[in-house]
């Protein structure tokens, strides 16, 4: 959590309030939250912030062991979803897409092949802040999700300052076992034109 300087405040208490506040639109919303575990290097050993998140808000629906969860398996309108936070995702641009697509096979396969279960409909992850989708490629849907960040410090430690985030949201309407997927994109802020410096 102190990898950076580009932090607003090392207050545990300030960051758990400024979380709250971000997110309260899309509480006020909703009738039940699931708050998913994510990276420990932003959130805390074993993701303790999510954890208390989770612990202080009245309609999130806890794990059977704790308030958040590492792996969420519900079923949504009769569509069945697997939810967690990491996944792989290559760098370059012309294979990154290829992560939903080997989301949705392995889904595919561990359910089918060693869970001997039906496999799920939609498998989300996210962590990459680059958005990808399987479309109808193996009878599992599976998305990449988008960020809700530009650029931070770490971009350019991976050397990955001319690649940008996708910035959006996902909503999926289920009803009677079916989905469907939309993807709210939002605009970067308007770059000045690259070439316009002089030396």
């Amino acid at each position: 959590m102190r990898r950076s300087t580009q932090i607003i405040s090392a207050n545990k208490a300030t960051i758990q309030l400024l979380v709250l506040d971000t997110i309260e639109p899309a509480l006020a919303w909703a009738d039940r939250v699931y708050i998913i575990r994510g990276t420990a290097a932003h959130t805390g050993k074993s993701s303790w912030l999510e954890e208390a998140i989770a612990a202080d808000l009245d309609h999130a629906v806890p794990s059977p062991n704790s308030a958040s969860w590492w792996h969420l398996r519900t079923v949504c309108e009769g569509a069945r979803f697997d939810i967690a936070h990491h996944a792989s995702m290559g760098k370059l641009p012309q294979s990154e897409k290829n992560a939903a697509n080997k989301l949705a096979f392995l889904a595919q396969y561990h359910y089918a092949v060693d869970m001997k279960q039906q496999p799920p409909d939609v498998v989300i992850r996210s962590h990459n802040h680059r958005y990808a989708d399987s479309g109808n490629n193996f009878g599992t849907y599976a998305l990449c999700t988008a960020a809700w960040t530009i650029a931070t410090e770490y971009v350019y430690r991976i050397g990955q300052e001319n690649t940008l985030a996708d910035i959006g949201a996902h909503v999926f309407k289920c009803e009677d076992g079916k989905f469907t997927p939309e993807y709210i994109s939002y605009d970067y802020p308007e770059v000045k034109k690259i070439w316009s410096m002089k030396m």
